[in-house]
């Protein structure tokens, strides 16, 4: 914050101070006040030394790799142990945010397999349902989800298959400017998938509410998407 205005050898030093390379807390001090190890104390005052506002703002810039501590707080009667001690505690807080951390994002895996285990009960085995075990012809299919990162990566999929020949993409209405057809492209592009065949004719975008009766599709729309799937005898519904 100062170097600009001292003498190049002392801009040198400061950023020597500065790099925490294996140097302790202790060997800092000794060398912003230029002395010896065995003359530096764990319990006396800084200010003994000769800490004033300007060398404790030096002094704070060369603790930054330690922790952060303001020029006031360095004035303040701090020791050596008072500095060890603050940057234990901050190893400590560290270390259990780090826990807390990893508590929280295994709990969401327990939840998210609880739910998979509980929805998917019954399912077919989801190979069944790949493109690549689809041997028929003329396949119809239906499928949720498709903005998503799971949804996105099974449509490229569906695309790639010769097999199907028409499909029906159902997504809720999201306010924007955004077509359906652009939601489809930004998160192809996301995931560098293969934009080809999103708009051919094989494809059908809808936008509806799965919740609701017909998926909330207009009265016509929903006549067309049932027509198809019902005169079908090869047809897969995914959600």
């Amino acid at each position: 914050m100062y170097s600009h205005l001292l003498p190049e050898r002392t801009a040198m030093e400061d950023e020597t101070l500065a790099s925490h390379d294996g140097s302790s807390i202790a060997d800092t001090l000794c060398a912003t006040f230029d002395i010896a190890r065995e003359d530096l104390s764990p319990d006396v005052p800084l200010t003994a030394y000769g800490l004033d506002s300007l060398s404790a703002v030096k002094l704070s810039f060369a603790l930054k790799p330690f922790f952060s501590i303001s020029q006031t707080q360095l004035l303040a009667n701090v020791t050596l142990r008072s500095l060890e001690a603050r940057f234990e505690d901050q190893q400590q807080s560290t270390l259990t945010e780090a826990e807390q951390t990893n508590a929280y994002e295994l709990q969401k895996i327990s939840e998210m397999r609880f739910l998979v285990a509980k929805y998917a009960s019954g399912f077919k085995t989801p190979k069944l349902l790949l493109p690549s075990s689809l041997t028929l012809p003329d396949c119809v299919v239906l499928v949720t989800g498709t903005t998503g990162v799971v949804g996105a990566s099974l449509l490229e999929r569906l695309l790639c298959a010769p097999q199907i020949t028409r499909i029906f993409l159902l997504n809720r209405t999201k306010p924007g400017t955004q077509t359906m057809l652009e939601r489809h492209q930004s998160i192809f592009q996301e995931l560098s998938l293969d934009l080809a065949g999103l708009d051919s004719d094989k494809v059908v975008y809808l936008e509806g509410t799965p919740g609701q009766d017909h998926f909330g599709l207009p009265a016509h729309t929903w006549n067309e998407v049932s027509t198809a799937l019902l005169t079908h005898t090869r047809k897969f519904i995914l959600f």
